[in-house]
């Protein structure tokens, strides 16, 4: 059993419940992950192969998928899986790609099923770079770590709103010529995000840092910069509830504003 979070300091019957909750919720990840092994050895003739496609983490280290004829392609006599003991093919040639083991496959084309990127830079994303102030781009800014108000806004980049996953995103009105946080609301919203960040992963830390390398973990290295990238970790009722009554306050606490001239 996982040592509970610092954060949690439960006492008594609080205690002994958090410790009986785990428990229940391993039992269950553990029997679901069973099911889909033994799904495994149900529908993939060859016990070798069905053994080397069995996921041995708990449910949610990756994205759940599923497809109904996925493990029976398996099966066919010109499917080949080739199992690499969880590490990168050592070379790839004119036609062939060479395994850890030295063996050689010959290809007539390579497909690369690389998945998402999640701790890779905005710009790499987004196959753009923003510039601020003073030449300053938001992969400069970001470089070690997100930093925004309400995750929409960020200091140096005055009047360039973003509609995304990292710390949440909200609309600005237009009769300014320019909005952006100020340094210290900015630096309070990341102090917020991490701390919900910390509470929603608290017990997740550990979670992730047992899970297989992957995009949720950062391939195996969970860190800081992850923690700050994550969306508000109160939830989603909670964020709104927290932006309604920020804007009925009326003054827009945070922001720096401009009027136009």
């Amino acid at each position: 059993m996982q040592k509970l979070p610092a954060w949690t300091q439960p006492q008594g019957d609080h205690q002994d419940g958090c410790i009986a909750a785990r428990n229940r919720k391993q039992l269950a990840d553990f029997q679901k992950m069973e099911k889909i092994r033994a799904r495994c050895d149900a529908l993939v003739d060859d016990p070798v192969v069905a053994a080397a496609l069995k996921p041995w983490y708990k449910q949610f280290c990756k994205q759940p998928c599923f497809h109904d004829e996925y493990l029976q392609t398996f099966n066919l006599p010109n499917m080949h899986l080739i199992d690499t003991d969880s590490r990168d093919m050592d070379q790839i040639t004119a036609d062939s790609m060479m395994a850890n083991n030295g063996t050689h496959y010959p290809l007539d084309c390579l497909i690369f099923a690389t998945g998402f990127e999640l701790a890779t830079s905005f710009s790499h994303r987004a196959r753009l770079e923003v510039y601020g102030r003073g030449g300053v781009s938001i992969s400069q800014r970001w470089k070690d770590e997100i930093r925004s108000l309400h995750g929409w806004t960020t200091r140096g980049f005055p009047n360039c709103f973003r509609i995304t996953m990292p710390q949440a995103a909200v609309r600005a009105r237009r009769w300014l010529q320019t909005v952006e946080p100020t340094r210290e609301a900015e630096e309070a919203w990341c102090d917020t995000i991490l701390q919900t960040a910390a509470i929603q992963q608290g017990a997740a830390s550990s979670f992730l840092e047992a899970c297989t390398p992957g995009f949720y973990n950062n391939e195996g290295t969970p860190g800081l910069a992850i923690a700050r990238g994550a969306p508000y970790g109160g939830g989603v009722i909670k964020f709104f509830e927290l932006i309604r009554q920020w804007r009925g306050d009326g003054g827009l606490a945070g922001l720096e504003l401009r009027r136009a001239e």
